[in-house]
């Protein structure tokens, strides 16, 4: 949730309540999955493999050592990007079956929240 916190923007700071979270998501989801095309492209790829192949034929420990390290941290910065992407669209694809029940309490009449707040609360089980 602190990372959640962090991750908002300005505009999402001032709308507040489940709309501000579906949007958080949405948007979320839209910007990792452009990091996530980028890291997959042909030119990211053949950068990562020349390094591998380029560690393979190195034998002074120490330029070695680091250019291992930098892979390591670029696998790990993959991976994370791709366990956040799964997570917003998890979020994203789960808050987006609530939207319709959520209109309600923003723009319904009193009468109107109350008689969708029970199939909210069913939605959320």
């Amino acid at each position: 949730m602190e990372s959640r916190e962090k991750n908002k923007s300005s505009s999402q700071q001032q709308l507040e309540g489940p709309k501000a979270e579906i949007e958080f998501w949405r948007s979320r989801r839209q910007q990792l999955s452009s990091i996530s095309e980028q890291l997959k492209r042909k030119d990211c790829k053949y950068v990562v493999n020349t390094l591998s192949t380029y560690t393979k034929g190195i034998k002074l420990h120490t330029k070695k050592s680091s250019t291992v390290a930098l892979l390591r941290r670029w696998k790990q910065i993959e991976t994370d990007t791709t366990e956040a992407l799964n997570e917003s669209e998890n979020n994203s694809k789960y808050l987006s079956t609530l939207y319709r029940f959520i209109e309600p309490l923003y723009s319904g009449t009193a009468q109107g929240i109350v008689d969708t707040l029970p199939a909210l609360l069913n939605s959320i089980k």
